[in-house]
């Protein structure tokens, strides 16, 4: 068995409904879905292509989930036995597999380092925007939201100082006993 779907704009509600509105927060570009079955494995492959790596980066930042190690095909990845998440460029790379064993997730990274070869794009560099920061920050704990929804699925406490800000971009990591903001606005009215 194997299909490929592809999604773009509105119809990703299509696809995951409800979450569609995060990624169209971040600047949803369009996906590609491929299911496939091998051996008794289940494999799902989703890649994101968002309007740019700031893009991609936010959303791989709320979407990673209990990372058991990173795999260092490439800057920002998140391993777990049923998952493997990438950035790379302006795009996130889900990998899903149905049972956990060894053997899956070493396919899943098989997958995940053919994707990534064929992605010429720059990374996304936190210095660009959010000075102070580095990617060391990003790999672990940071999470890059633009909205209401992306602060509600990161760090809640958080929404609360940014009410009422509009067109910005905040890089959120924990400083010790701290949690650091890092905020970049489109444009000085925007800031103000």
């Amino acid at each position: 068995k194997f299909s490929v779907r592809n999604f773009n704009g509105e119809s990703l509600y299509g696809y995951i409904d409800g979450g569609a509105d995060l990624y169209l927060e971040y600047g949803f570009s369009d996906v590609t879905v491929t299911e496939f079955v091998r051996g008794k494995s289940k494999y799902k492959v989703e890649v994101y292509r968002m309007k740019d790596p700031e893009a991609a980066f936010g959303i791989f930042s709320v979407s990673r989930f209990r990372c058991l190690h990173q795999p260092t095909f490439s800057l920002f990845t998140c391993h777990n036995r049923y998952q493997l998440q990438v950035c790379r460029g302006q795009y996130y790379i889900n990998i899903i597999n149905r049972t956990g064993t060894p053997a899956d997730s070493t396919i899943s990274a098989t997958l995940a380092l053919k994707l990534v070869s064929q992605i010429k794009d720059a990374d996304f560099n936190p210095a660009e925007n959010f000075p102070g920061s580095t990617a060391g920050d990003l790999q672990n704990n940071a999470y890059l939201v633009k909205g209401r929804l992306g602060i509600q699925n990161s760090v809640p406490a958080a929404e609360k100082y940014l009410t009422g800000a509009r067109n910005y971009s905040a890089l959120i990591f924990a400083s010790g006993n701290y949690l650091k903001v890092i905020l970049s606005f489109k444009s000085d009215l925007d800031c103000e």
